[in-house]
């Protein structure tokens, strides 16, 4: 059996993401049906995700005129994938509570 990933469940009658009530978090279908509001990844499968997802980036949080991540920048891209992926969801999260923290150098 193949298996199949997490997604986000949607509200039948807004179309938008359906959230758990009392975490506000956004509820998830895992591979057997089972809802949840969090996915756990073995490390080894989020490490291949991140850096065949992510191999492309050019800065860590680069920003454009608006203010904006740039669609090249780690952040840039987290933040695009989070729209579908609740593995980016949550990732996109952790790294905007510790961006200040993140010094990087060339």
């Amino acid at each position: 059996m193949q298996n199949k990933k997490g997604h986000f469940v949607l509200d039948p009658v807004t179309g938008k993401r359906a959230i758990d009530k009392t975490t506000g978090r956004p509820l998830i279908e895992n591979d057997m049906g089972v809802l949840s509001t969090k996915k756990y990844v073995p490390f080894n499968e989020a490490w291949n995700k991140i850096l065949n997802d992510l191999w492309m980036s050019d800065s860590y949080n680069a920003k454009d005129q608006n203010g904006n991540y740039t669609p090249t920048s780690i952040l840039g891209n987290v933040e695009r994938l989070a729209k579908t992926d609740p593995f980016y969801e949550s990732l996109f999260t952790r790294l905007e509570d510790i961006d200040g923290d993140i010094e990087l150098q060339n």
